[in-house]
């Protein structure tokens, strides 16, 4: 799962393949020219009438896949008001660490702090300051 991306919010066309899709995004959305090279592409889960399943790519170089990464990081304004997100793909022992910490993220949120999560791990920091601190109660 080392060079995969999650795509999120991209609309399910029938007839369109996920890789094509998902390069159109890359080119236009995030103008990135360079020619991305993609081992495989799909939708996960089951069609639901009304939602937009996302799309795992796997890249066929890390190098690649961190250049995608970093230019969604700083174009995240302008994905999400396009209604698209890109984030790691992250294991099921990950996610469920973070649903068991997601009443410490939310105290953290609600007390006007800076939250962000480094794999299963909750970093917290106060507004003026710069160091991230791991939060563990």
């Amino acid at each position: 799962m080392r060079e995969n991306l999650l795509f999120y919010g991209v609309i399910e066309t029938p007839h369109k393949k996920c890789d094509d899709i998902v390069k159109n995004t890359i080119s236009e959305k995030l103008d990135i020219e360079e020619a991305i090279t993609i081992d495989r592409a799909h939708r996960l889960g089951k069609p639901t009438h009304g939602k937009k399943r996302p799309i795992m790519m796997k890249f066929h170089y890390y190098q690649q896949r961190e250049l995608v990464r970093k230019t969604a990081i700083t174009k995240t304004r302008e994905l999400k008001s396009a209604g698209l997100g890109i984030s790691i793909q992250q294991t099921k022992a990950v996610l469920q660490q973070r649903l068991e910490k997601s009443a410490l993220f939310d105290r953290e949120k609600s007390a006007g702090k800076h939250v962000k999560w480094a794999g299963a791990k909750l970093l917290s920091r106060e507004n003026r300051s710069r160091q991230f601190k791991e939060v563990t109660k």
